[in-house]
């Protein structure tokens, strides 16, 4: 039996294995987490909470972005979890993605995109 397999990516794709035509198998890989670089995009985020331009870009998202970040210098400090850091910044990208457009929530939308 002669199988066709297409695969369609519309973007980046980054540390991915992509595995056809292999049953019952599976795939490992070792990917490194820039922790630093997380931690200082977090911590540079993290001044940027107190000041008024960030209230009124980000209105009533201010306190979970406060609470994701706040999460996210924890684990980055730790070196542990590197899926929940991802998982928190996305969570603060689609929030930077969704407020009204400013440049605060534009340079943390391509910081994290820097690092995803």
């Amino acid at each position: 039996m002669n199988k066709k397999n297409t695969l369609v990516i519309k973007g980046n794709v980054t540390s991915s294995f992509i595995q056809q035509d292999a049953s019952n198998s599976t795939q490992n890989g070792n990917f490194n987490f820039d922790y630093d670089a997380a931690e200082r995009l977090f911590k540079s985020i993290e001044k940027l909470l107190p000041t008024e331009e960030f209230g009124k870009e980000f209105g009533s998202a201010k306190k979970e972005v406060h609470d994701l970040v706040e999460e996210g210098i924890v684990l980055t400090k730790t070196k542990t979890a590197p899926e929940k850091i991802k998982t928190i910044l996305v969570n603060l990208k689609d929030i930077a993605k969704n407020v009204s457009c400013g440049i605060i929530s534009s340079g943390i939308y391509a910081g994290i995109s820097k690092l995803l």
